[in-house]
């Protein structure tokens, strides 16, 4: 993923005057741990300064887990600030 979004940022033909971005967290199959960076990430971009989402986030959309049950408990986040996943 890293390597896609490097070449769409470089490319002048597409996506121009665009910036992607992104930000990897690793749940390790673990729901919690999957709750815990979807939090973080719709917090903005200081999420390690408060446990609360209290900032917005330019994020458009979140790529899934790996299993149905990690991916359940972040949809169900996302769903109430129409976020897809």
């Amino acid at each position: 993923m890293k390597l896609a979004v490097e070449e769409i940022n470089n490319s002048t033909e597409l996506l121009p005057n665009h910036t992607l971005g992104y930000k990897i967290f690793d749940s390790c199959a673990y729901p919690l741990t999957g709750q815990r960076a979807a939090l973080a990430v719709m917090n903005g971009p200081n999420e390690a300064d408060g446990p609360m989402c209290s900032g917005a986030s330019p994020m458009l959309a979140i790529i899934g887990e790996s299993g149905s049950a990690q991916s359940i408990v972040v949809s169900r986040i996302l769903q109430h600030f129409r976020i897809p996943m």
